[in-house]
């Protein structure tokens, strides 16, 4: 049976599904800087990061304990900003040095510009990685996912940035609509709002 379940920082059964997620999220989306950073970095610096804030959130779609997609909202204003700190910046920066090739994504993440400049309201939330395993991808699962997270943030705008045709077209069917371009070194960002009707 389909269930969408949430997980915070206190689960107890967090490591497990942790564990999934971040395969899912390297299998799907092997080309992104994340995967690229190792799963080692994504399970014990990133997730549990962003998971520490209060207005994060972390949906999982399961079949008979099987983890097939997941997604992961923040609100980017809090979101980031641990990440950059102290002990978290020194895991990025480590987990980047043992991956050369990562460098430039780093960089191109770190210097981007979005054209036209946005302000967004504090009550903007972020889809940070939607994925869907790849045996899974095209039944429903990431529609399923995007309107549960909708819910559960109350039907706040979503904010999303990909530079991925396919996802693009995913996200223009379910309502989103471009509101800029975020320029990176090596690539462009479609950057994607959801705004919930009044």
């Amino acid at each position: 049976m389909t269930q969408i379940s949430s997980i915070s920082n206190n689960a107890s059964d967090e490591e497990r599904i942790l564990r999934k997620v971040v395969s899912i999220h390297c299998k799907a989306l092997a080309d992104d800087l994340l995967p690229k950073l190792g799963k080692e970095y994504l399970l014990r610096t990133f997730y549990p990061t962003i998971l520490q804030e209060s207005d994060s959130l972390l949906l999982v779609e399961e079949d008979n304990d099987s983890v097939r997609g997941f997604i992961l909202v923040a609100n980017p204003a809090n979101a980031y900003s641990h990440l950059r700190t102290g002990k978290r910046l020194s895991h990025l920066l480590s987990a980047a040095l043992i991956r050369p090739n990562t460098w430039i994504d780093l960089i191109g993440a770190a210097y981007s510009k979005t054209h036209p400049p946005l302000t967004l309201p504090s009550s903007t939330f972020e889809i940070v990685a939607l994925a869907v395993h790849p045996d899974f991808q095209r039944k429903g699962i990431g529609k399923i996912l995007v309107s549960s997270a909708l819910s559960r943030i109350n039907n706040q705008s979503l904010l999303t940035k990909t530079s991925s045709d396919a996802a693009l077209k995913f996200y223009f069917e379910l309502g989103f609509t471009k509101i800029g371009v975020e320029s990176r070194i090596n690539k462009q960002l479609n950057v994607l709002k959801y705004t919930c009707p009044s």
